[in-house]
């Protein structure tokens, strides 16, 4: 019998402690059985601590690879029907929208981060005089580099031909249209050049 209130006390903080583990140890169990569900769904090989947040969808044919400890927010959408190949420990935010094009593609390296509202697209829609745009069906696609170590502030667009240096930071609500050096903080619409990170 446990006659001391404090030994009462601490039995429960310890049985709570325990408690809280096995819950998270079965929350990650089910984050890791959904997303290789996901993965086997969407034909996208799977790879330990793969994490695909609700709603996470495929549009077209994109040629997807997603790496070890990749987070993928939930409403993200990648579509096309070229490569799109994200590396370990990278996270994308929720309610992004990656497109890659045949001719194109998009890598993103290892350890990026990006917050919700990332926006990338490889390609652009041709706009010659003599006949109406929407009939102009061929793309103006090149491909996009992110390198790694790289923070994407809120609502970033990246466009097509860009390559964005390894610790390279991003500032929110940036267009970015030319490339970016390694270590550089880029700014604005169109994204700027402010300062090297020290």
């Amino acid at each position: 019998m446990y006659n001391n209130k404090e030994q009462i006390k601490s039995i429960v903080i310890k049985m709570k402690k325990r408690l809280k583990n096995i819950l998270l140890f079965i929350r990650r169990l089910i984050r890791a059985f959904n997303s290789m569900i996901w993965c086997v769904f969407h034909n996208v090989k799977y790879h330990k601590g793969l994490y695909i947040e609700r709603n996470v969808r495929i549009w077209g044919r994109p040629k997807l690879e997603l790496s070890e400890y990749c987070r993928v927010g939930e409403n993200t959408i990648f579509w096309g029907n070229g490569p799109i190949k994200i590396g370990n420990h990278s996270s994308i935010g929720q309610n992004s929208w990656i497109f890659s094009s045949k001719n194109g593609g998009v890598t993103i390296g290892n350890y990026v981060n990006s917050a919700s509202a990332l926006y990338i697209m490889d390609s652009d829609h041709q706009t010659k005089l003599g006949s109406l745009m929407m009939d102009q069906h061929s793309l103006i696609s090149k491909p996009i580099s992110i390198g790694d170590d790289v923070w994407l502030a809120y609502n970033v667009t990246i466009l097509k031909g860009v390559t964005i240096g390894s610790g390279a930071v991003v500032g929110a609500c940036s267009v970015v249209t030319k490339s970016v050096d390694n270590n550089a903080i880029v700014v604005g619409n169109p994204a700027k050049f402010l300062k090297y990170r020290s």
